[in-house]
């Protein structure tokens, strides 16, 4: 489905019922990225549990033949469970006919005694539109933000990635941004993610490899890759930062991806006596290492539309499940 939101852009003052969806939306100021793009691995249709088996490298298997009553060498221990445990969501939201009263809307409205139903009609669909606009953006906060131990409810469901790799992943793998207020100290910060790099993802190609981050740190990395000082000049612009004709960005190669959406969740969900905490995040990973896991087709289910002639209002539900989990520890670096 389309990414929109409710903006009118004009020009069409009684628009014909088809053209609605058409006509007067626009896409949304924070477009969602598909989880392709990202590098994420989005499993469907898993019932409750997706077992992730791992193999961690081994080395030094080879020795000399020494003829007969060979010493063999243990290889079990190098298989490691991982697992993805989906955990059920839902959706209940309630639209009342009565808010498309004296609006642009109203000719989509039905006739008679059911005026007030939206099922089946054009206003149905445009209200399921934005509302899987807002849960794709739910999904993906949840797939990073989740904690269970959260103070926000908005984040408790389950443990996202940024909980998991904090749990799990090695110290020299958890960075510190540090502030990001002098000139260079960006730059400074995103080579620090690509040092802290095991040697087994050095060895990937820059294109199996994302780096994902805050605008906050995608800001002040343009600062310092744009301004003529003594010790980052345009010098350091040309060797860092690299675009294409399509104005993709890349750190050494590995295409960088900015998510506005981090510090929309950080500065509304993660912020204490108006500090937030950890606004500059930075994420190195290989592609499709990161797991989302459902159990229907897509991040999330059909949404179905009821009408309770009680109150004159539109019920909206749907009932999925979500998880995430992530392949190899040795392919991310976390810096926050």
């Amino acid at each position: 489905m389309a990414i929109v939101s409710s903006v009118f852009t004009g020009g069409v003052q009684s628009p014909e019922i088809g053209q609605l969806l058409e006509s007067t939306f626009i896409k949304n100021v924070l477009p969602m990225r598909d989880y392709q793009e990202l590098g994420i691995d989005l499993r469907t249709g898993i019932n409750w549990k997706l077992e992730l088996g791992t193999i961690s490298s081994r080395r030094g298997l080879l020795k000399t033949d020494t003829g007969c009553s060979p010493t063999y060498t243990s290889t079990g221990a190098a298989i490691a469970d991982r697992s993805i445990t989906l955990t059920k969501l839902m959706v209940r939201d309630e639209q009342c006919a009565n808010a498309f009263y004296n609006s642009m809307y109203e000719k989509a409205l039905g006739k008679g005694i059911q005026i007030k139903n939206l099922v089946g009609t054009e206003l149905e669909a445009v209200v399921f539109a934005i509302i899987a606009d807002n849960l794709r953006l739910d999904n993906l906060q949840l797939a990073f933000f989740g904690d269970t131990a959260a103070s926000s409810d908005q984040l408790t469901p389950f443990d996202g990635f940024f909980k998991l790799f904090t749990n799990q992943l090695p110290a020299a793998q958890l960075l510190t941004t540090g502030s990001l207020s002098a000139t260079g100290s960006a730059i400074t910060a995103i080579r620090a993610v690509y040092n802290a790099r095991s040697n087994y993802a050095a060895a990937l190609r820059p294109d199996e490899m994302r780096i994902l981050m805050t605008r906050s740190v995608w800001d002040a990395y343009v600062r310092d890759t744009t301004t003529n000082a003594s010790t980052y000049n345009n010098s350091v612009a040309l060797e860092r930062l690299f675009t294409d004709p399509n104005g993709n960005a890349y750190f050494a190669g590995i295409p960088i991806i900015v998510l506005p959406d981090w510090d929309v969740t950080i500065a509304n969900l993660l912020t204490v006596s108006g500090v937030p905490t950890n606004p500059d995040r930075i994420l190195l990973t290989s592609v499709n290492n990161l797991v989302v896991g459902t159990d229907v087709e897509g991040d999330d289910n059909r949404l179905t539309m009821d009408f309770d002639p009680r109150t004159d209002s539109n019920l909206i539900k749907a009932n999925y499940k979500l998880g995430v989990q992530f392949k190899y520890p040795e392919y991310i670096v976390y810096s926050r």
